[in-house]
């Protein structure tokens, strides 16, 4: 590794969610999941492009997502809750979970990554 370029290998993501009442935990687990899939994806690859003011990206085949060798392992946790009304889980982790790589990153030595998507800054990922 050169002193310039750093790997990046993601190996597990322990998530916490309160939703409130859950009414169906491992479609909260599944939804949490899929959000911090695709909130890595975002943060690895996530980008983009205009070209003569035009989106360059029509769909998903040129909007790349995680693919399946390099998810890591993810354990949800669901808090228990005294709530009585059920509230819906969404898409909350997108964000955290792209806030949290960057700062594990820097956490481990990397550089601070203030743009994304972060394999645009010198650092590749590792299978």
């Amino acid at each position: 590794m050169s002193e310039n370029h750093s790997t990046l290998k993601i190996e597990n993501v322990i998530a916490s969610v309160d939703c409130g009442l859950a009414v169906n935990p491992q479609l909260v687990e599944t939804q949490v999941t899929g959000a911090i899939v695709f909130g890595l994806s975002n943060a690895l690859y996530g980008e983009i492009t205009l070209d003569n003011g035009r989106v360059q990206q029509s769909n998903f085949h040129a909007y790349p997502i995680l693919h399946l060798k390099d998810t890591p392992s993810i354990d949800v946790h669901i808090a228990s809750s005294d709530a009585t009304l059920a509230s819906g889980i969404g898409e909350g982790a997108v964000p955290v979970v792209i806030a949290a790589l960057v700062d594990a990153i820097h956490t481990a030595g990397g550089p601070k990554v203030r743009r994304l998507p972060i394999l645009k800054n010198d650092i590749s990922l590792s299978s």
